[in-house]
């Protein structure tokens, strides 16, 4: 056989394995509720054009703190800040600048991260950016069933991350009714200092600019419970690149 045609044959079997690795990732049944799902949150297609996005809210821990405060900036493609400020305790600032991950907390000062904890940060940046592709991020995503949350009939998806994460799989619980997420299960940590679980439930979706927001998010880390009330969202707000790199001064 000429030695150009079984090049070709063999560029062509490569195109025809990578199509089918591409189109079978995902079942067409999963493939029907994602696109459910990014309509539901954004029927005129808007977040393509948003490039940042600030979140600020309250944070009530076990609902007796009524001051704390969260505010969270995002910018594309991949970088995340979130300042969490309880008055007269602590403040804790985590950022990621697209390649490096950083924590300040006033009680032990300031430091890179690394290992799960940046892996975990980085997953974070990838997941909350406004025009994040669930397909992108994880490399399989499939039913494990219905369950009821909060009273809610909801599909339960087992959604494995991207193997670049390093991080454990995610459960999301999407509404059957409505295909907005209602729960979402995340496991952070380590072999070295144990793994624990965050279980998040989204609330109080509202309409911000023609895009479905969560104003209520309520998480679970072991015993302690914590309160999220969203009190502003604001897209396409300038935010300097320096705003995610960890500040000198710190």
């Amino acid at each position: 056989m000429n030695s150009y045609l079984k090049v070709g044959i063999c560029i062509a079997l490569a195109i025809i394995v990578t199509s089918c690795q591409t189109t079978t990732r995902f079942s067409s049944g999963i493939e029907k509720l994602l696109t459910r799902m990014k309509l539901k949150v954004d029927p005129f297609d808007k977040l393509k054009e948003v490039n940042t996005k600030i979140v600020t809210g309250k944070l009530i821990t076990n609902s007796k703190d009524q001051n704390s405060t969260i505010t969270l900036k995002i910018k594309k493609p991949n970088k995340l800040r979130f300042d969490i400020v309880v008055p007269g305790v602590f403040t804790i600032i985590k950022g990621f600048d697209g390649q490096n991950a950083w924590v300040f907390n006033t009680k032990t000062g300031a430091k890179e991260l690394q290992g799960a904890s940046y892996n975990y940060l980085k997953f974070q940046a990838d997941l909350m950016n406004p025009a994040r592709d669930l397909k992108k991020i994880f490399s399989s995503i499939s039913f494990s069933g219905k369950e009821k949350v909060a009273g809610v009939d909801c599909y339960k998806l087992t959604c494995q991350p991207n193997p670049k994460y390093k991080i454990k799989p995610i459960i999301l619980y999407v509404s059957i009714k409505t295909a907005l997420i209602k729960k979402r299960i995340m496991t952070q940590g380590s072999e070295k200092i144990g793994f624990f679980k965050i279980s998040t439930i989204f609330d109080d979706y509202r309409n911000v600019d023609g895009i479905l927001v969560p104003f209520e998010i309520i998480s679970q880390v072991k015993d302690t419970l914590m309160e999220y009330q969203v009190t502003s969202v604001k897209w396409n707000e300038p935010i300097d690149d320096s705003v995610f790199t960890l500040p000198k001064n710190l």
